[in-house]
């Protein structure tokens, strides 16, 4: 559901901030794995800047320490995704590259 629409993705992330604890309490002590997978699908797909400021933030305040690895990926994934998205909104080489193809 979460790669459905921006409106799927931006419910899912909300949905895992209002029940962190949850997931905590639930798989604290189980595999870091899962957690990874808990964190990843809420945020996957994210691609702004005011997104990655927002899941920053949010983990910033609400550290991981057993998912960190996965927090930093994460966050260089929308930070990755953010700067090549600015590339194509605003135009250029990639732009007409994109089109071309």
């Amino acid at each position: 559901m979460h790669s459905a629409s921006s409106e799927a993705q931006a419910q899912t992330w909300a949905y895992f901030q209002a029940n962190m604890a949850k997931y905590v309490a639930y798989l604290g002590e189980a595999s870091s794995s899962l957690m990874d997978a808990a964190i990843g699908g809420s945020i996957r797909g994210f691609t702004t800047t005011e997104r990655y400021d927002e899941v920053k933030a949010f983990f910033d305040a609400n550290p991981c320490p057993r998912n960190a690895r996965k927090i930093e990926q994460s966050l260089e994934n929308i930070a990755i995704s953010a700067k090549y998205r600015d590339m194509i909104c605003a135009g250029g080489a990639v732009t007409e590259w994109l089109k071309a193809q």
